[in-house]
């Protein structure tokens, strides 16, 4: 790797977005990370790679840093504008390097000067495409949301992933119209981004079970670990953690083990570099527990995780923003939808179309640095 440079690629009208009605609207934005490779010789190829994260509305500078950690695997000193997380914001940790992301970018440039897909460097291409579900925001009125739901199996969509509001009532009666209206047809996911006590979990856990949801997403805080794995054993659906869930691989293989956990969930753009997000799809296959992939985000990052899948059969869906919420940046378009799958891309390296030239037109510059 001969240079590396962050970009700040969010669009200047993102629009905040609500997962459920009890947590924080954030704003999603994006930083690029754009590097040159060579094989020493005067030959080059170039890869671009981005990292989707989420602020408060009233942080107006805000975005992922290189931070020290990153500076001390490049060997040379980077110094971004500073960067300020909210502790309140769950989707914005403070801790979020982008060494997962500029790894990504090198594995781009070198797909792009071999003419292979960044698949085939994380294990080997497994397979050309897999289902994709439509991924709702937080509607607070149940018949808003099973009209968005519909929309989205209009759209094409083999499965629909409802957010809870938190409320109980409109959260059970949206899960009843939605198995009522979309039928065992559609694949139905819930996901409660940690909106419920112990108590509320249970209940709803129960409807989902009986409504033929096929997964029931952080339906209580993270580190709950006894109030999880009670829930667990209290319920017939299967419990799968937060998509931005950081853990040690054996900490996930206990939570298999007790039980709480039916699936595994990783997003490689947040993993603390690629090589822990394989060593998690590996243990998912060892386990024979499906880890589903988070692919949530603005287009780079979509691709980055689509590669991912790619090299498993562990990941049964493909994650997409439904309606695209604010998630366009200009850059490039997400991975199509056909007949309800999305499919391996036809270019090499991550499969988009950005180049730096594209970046340096339309992008903030962050930080740059020539190795």
């Amino acid at each position: 790797m001969t240079s590396v440079a962050a970009w700040d690629g969010t669009p200047v009208d993102a629009a905040p977005i609500r997962w459920s009605e009890v947590a924080p609207a954030v704003v999603p934005r994006q930083t690029l990370v754009s590097v040159e490779i060579s094989d020493g010789t005067s030959s080059s190829s170039s890869g671009v790679a981005g990292l989707t994260y989420y602020v408060d509305p009233d942080v107006t500078v805000a975005h992922a840093r290189f931070d020290a950690s990153l500076s001390q695997w490049l060997g040379a000193a980077v110094q971004g504008p500073p960067r300020r997380a909210a502790a309140t914001n769950p989707y914005d940790p403070r801790d979020e390097p982008l060494r997962s992301t500029v790894e990504l970018a090198v594995l781009d440039a070198l797909g792009r000067a071999t003419g292979l897909p960044v698949a085939a460097f994380l294990g080997g291409v497994r397979r050309t495409q897999l289902q994709a579900y439509a991924s709702l925001p937080s509607f607070a009125d149940p018949g808003a949301a099973l009209s968005c739901a519909s929309d989205a199996v209009r759209a094409g969509f083999a499965g629909v992933k409802f957010h809870a509001t938190g409320s109980l009532d409109a959260d059970l009666a949206t899960i009843a119209g939605a198995s009522e209206r979309l039928g065992r047809a559609t694949h139905l996911m819930w996901d409660a981004s940690c909106a419920y006590d112990l108590y509320s979990a249970a209940q709803v856990g129960n409807a989902l079970s009986r409504g033929g949801f096929l997964w029931f997403e952080a339906p209580l805080a993270d580190d709950s670990a006894e109030a999880l794995r009670s829930l667990a054993h209290r319920i017939q659906i299967p419990l799968v953690p937060d998509g931005m869930a950081q853990r040690a691989a054996a900490d996930w293989a206990r939570g298999v083990a007790d039980g709480t956990w039916g699936a595994l969930r990783v997003d490689v753009t947040r993993a603390h570099g690629i090589a822990s997000a394989v060593r998690l799809l590996r243990l998912s296959e060892t386990l024979g527990t499906p880890c589903e992939i988070q692919s949530f985000g603005f287009p780079l990052s979509q691709y980055s995780n689509l590669q991912l899948m790619l090299a498993t059969h562990a990941c049964r869906f493909f994650e997409a923003p439904f309606p695209s919420l604010g998630l366009d940046d200009g850059l490039t378009s997400p991975p199509p939808l056909v007949d309800g799958s999305v499919l391996a891309p036809v270019r090499p390296g991550l499969g988009h179309d950005v180049d730096v030239e594209l970046l340096s037109a339309r992008c903030r510059p962050i930080a740059e640095v020539s190795l």
